[in-house]
């Protein structure tokens, strides 16, 4: 192999394992306030887009940046709260509302599809037994 394609390989390796999470695998978290809820927000180990990470919103108030493979956790008080995954340049933004109960854990995944020539992004409630599964080689996001 040329070293300029040696070059090259070792280059595109080292920028998509820079943009996955880096922080400790998933561990489960405990709330830090009674009659809170936490909420998580992941995204699995995929290509499609794995080089761009979105700012997620609850309420409006950006609470970290999804990058590959991470999740991000906080402790979320009962009622009703808009999630937001935005800032992925030309892509649309995408969103659900939750309301939440006291003292359980909320799992929403942010799913990109890649097409061809197109993407579909969104974030869905995982059910917390598929989501244990869903989210365990997961790396925090700091």
């Amino acid at each position: 192999m040329k070293l300029s394609n040696l070059l090259i390989a070792s280059s595109t390796c080292l920028f998509l394992f820079a943009c996955s999470a880096t922080g400790p695998k998933f561990s489960p978290a405990q709330v830090k306030k009674p009659n809170d809820s936490l909420l998580y927000v992941y995204r699995s180990d995929a290509f499609c887009l794995g080089g761009r990470a979105p700012d997620i919103h609850v309420n409006s108030k950006k609470v970290g940046v999804l990058s590959n493979n991470g999740y991000l956790y906080l402790d979320i008080s009962p009622g009703p709260h808009l999630i937001e995954a935005k800032g992925l340049f030309d892509l649309p933004s995408t969103a659900l509302t939750l309301n939440t109960e006291p003292n359980k854990s909320y799992y929403i995944k942010w799913i990109p599809e890649c097409g061809f020539f197109t993407w579909k992004l969104k974030l869905v409630e995982i059910p917390e037994k598929i989501a244990l599964k869903d989210i365990v080689n997961s790396q925090a996001v700091e």
